[in-house]
């Protein structure tokens, strides 16, 4: 099987992640693990589970990867690259007949208080890519993913870690990036000093 030729995004998506990486891993990560989990049960990973993620840093693995995996993964992310309908073409690819393949997004946003952290970020970012795939879906599923954070000081590190954070910076300034991530986190400030608001993932199962 030959590999499919390098995305053209594929570098500056590598760099945006790469931007906060420390932030990410530290902080950020853990607010989304309810979600991951929950991602994980229902797909049935296991030991010998054969789980390519194609979806964070080093995902372009899918469009080199030679060998069909039971699971692909891309959380958060298909969003976000150059052509969807490309990136998902290989997703279904690299998985092999029968398999399962679950993507990732943000959840319903009415009544989540975490839209807020996306709504300060869209007037900040460039317009949004385009595109679909062909993927057969089988089920939809919501998860609660409360974001906590212990104080001030950590709120940030998270909230500007990921890689569409830094391309808000970039595009309209840190300075406009902070403001905005400020205005929308001191409502949420507890008594103990902590921040903490609610907020919801929603996965996709599909198949091959």
């Amino acid at each position: 099987m030959t590999p499919a030729p390098r995305n053209s995004t594929a570098d500056a998506k590598g760099r945006l992640r790469g931007e906060r990486a420390r932030d990410w891993a530290e902080v950020q990560e853990v607010q989304f693990a309810a979600a991951c989990h929950a991602a994980w049960a229902h797909a049935k990973v296991g030991p010998s589970t054969c789980h390519l993620d194609a979806g964070c840093g080093s995902g372009m693995a899918a469009a080199l990867s030679t060998s069909p995996g039971d699971m692909v993964s891309g959380f958060n992310s298909f969003q976000y690259v150059g052509d969807a309908a490309r990136a998902l073409r290989e997703v279904g690819r690299v998985t092999r007949p029968g398999g399962t393949i679950v993507t990732m997004t943000w959840g319903e946003p009415a009544g989540m208080e975490a839209a807020g952290h996306v709504a300060a970020l869209k007037p900040l970012l460039p317009p949004p890519p385009t595109g679909a795939g062909g993927l057969t879906p089988l089920e939809v599923v919501d998860v609660n993913t409360p974001w906590h954070y212990h104080d001030l000081a950590t709120a940030p590190r998270g909230a500007v870690s990921s890689n569409v954070v830094v391309k808000a910076a970039e595009h309209s300034g840190e300075d406009a990036l902070v403001a905005a991530m400020t205005e929308f986190s001191m409502p949420f400030h507890k008594p103990n000093g902590s921040i903490g608001f609610n907020a919801a993932a929603r996965y996709l199962v599909a198949t091959v």
